[in-house]
């Protein structure tokens, strides 16, 4: 090519992909809670999915819809927290940008005059160090924010709380923190305050309730994001590349959807890197396994290495003894092949679990089995030979 065009793909999460497809039900569903929430009848949502499946775009897509609608918005970015003071600062942060500039003081007076303890200027603040009882103070601060907004526009001014990676408060708060979402935001309904909640997180973040008519399900109403179609996955890179004049093979889409099974961040980056290796106006089988090549190295960086040496050394054990089996594989295959590698039984069922629920780095099918997160990371551990250089492949006895 004697100019080539500019990468149309992303190469990082919670970017904004240049074609949106896929969460048409999701969007419709918010759309139905956004005129329920108009009406004084708020319903929640919680958007629930794996790393790479689109939460944080999905979220930002709602925001713009809430915002076109008139409604008043917070989006908040989670992050490991130590304490409720730590969540409630958060909380605030986004009740400061709401608010309309030279009114933020009015709204910290009021939060004193009502007992909670918040230092702050007129564009920021939070609470001090002293004690308060979590699930009144967070009443407090969002039933004096719908006050404040409501004094401000002289209505009734619906609202709607993005948290975004909820599980990252959840894991430190456990499960009080859902108990508390869930019991004020249902006072502040039946007192007919129009705010809603809408939260997303790993699928973790619901695994003790797996009934579905647990109090915590019926009130958050998860939606687990779907992969995309064979048909996204083709729309998602052809309508950015037609705008450009180059193409991307049928077999070569293809198999992005393949080793991607539809994740759209992995769509993305190999979309990327294929067309970072074009030489023309057409990309065709070498282009995308050169493009690979460079997505693996990616992800090794950003992601892989770093999950894999998460693990313990009894833990890499029980990964290497899937990996040479080469195939998803039952409790007892990998139990039989662990034991040749020096693991006992009631080790390997325990490293196995915290390998699945709390790392993450596996999964179980339907039907039982175990395999690897996804099929990149598996090519990946085909590729790079972790178990080499750490003297997993050779060592028989487990830490």
């Amino acid at each position: 090519m004697s100019s080539k065009p500019r990468n149309p793909f992303n190469t990082e999460t919670g970017q904004e992909p240049p074609r949106f497809v896929g969460r048409e039900h999701e969007l419709e569903i918010f759309s139905h809670n956004l005129a329920e929430l108009t009406a004084g009848k708020p319903r929640h949502l919680a958007i629930i999915g794996g790393y790479g499946i689109g939460k944080t775009v999905l979220l930002w897509r709602m925001e713009e819809e809430a915002r076109e609608r008139k409604v008043k918005t917070m989006l908040l970015q989670a992050y490991t927290v130590s304490s409720f003071k730590d969540f409630y600062n958060v909380v605030l942060d986004g009740v400061s940008r709401v608010l309309p500039r030279g009114t933020v003081r009015d709204f910290i007076q009021r939060l004193n005059e009502i007992g909670l303890s918040v230092a702050g200027s007129g564009f920021s603040m939070k609470l001090r160090d002293e004690e308060f009882e979590p699930q009144s103070a967070l009443r407090e601060i969002l039933t004096s924010a719908c006050d404040q907004l409501n004094k401000i526009h002289g209505r009734d001014v619906p609202v709607v709380l993005f948290i975004d990676d909820f599980q990252l408060i959840a894991r430190s708060l456990e499960k009080k923190v859902l108990e508390i979402l869930r019991n004020v935001f249902t006072v502040l309904g039946r007192e007919k305050r129009k705010i809603m909640l809408v939260v997303s997180g790993t699928p973790d973040l619901f695994s003790e309730f797996v009934h579905i008519h647990e109090p915590l399900i019926r009130f958050f109403e998860p939606r687990e994001l779907p992969s995309l179609s064979a048909d996204e996955v083709s729309e998602v890179i052809e309508e950015p590349l037609k705008k450009i004049d180059v193409t991307f093979e049928p077999e070569v889409i293809k198999r992005i959807y393949e080793s991607s099974e539809g994740n759209p961040y992995f769509v993305q980056l190999l979309s990327h890197y294929t067309f970072e290796s074009l030489t023309d106006r057409i990309a065709g089988i070498r282009e995308l396994d050169e493009g690979l090549k460079m997505a693996l190295t990616h992800l090794e960086a950003s992601r892989f290495r770093i999950m894999y040496e998460s693990a313990s050394q009894g833990e890499k054990k029980v990964l290497y003894s899937l990996h040479q089996l080469g195939k998803p594989a039952t409790f007892s295959e990998i139990l039989k092949k662990a034991k040749e590698n020096g693991l006992k039984e009631g080790t390997t069922r325990k490293l196995l679990q915290r390998l699945h629920k709390d790392k993450e780095i596996l999964k179980q099918l339907p039907s039982g089995q175990y395999d690897f997160q996804t099929k990149l990371f598996t090519l990946w551990l085909k590729v790079k030979q972790p178990f080499l250089h750490n003297g997993t492949a050779t060592m028989k006895k487990a830490d």
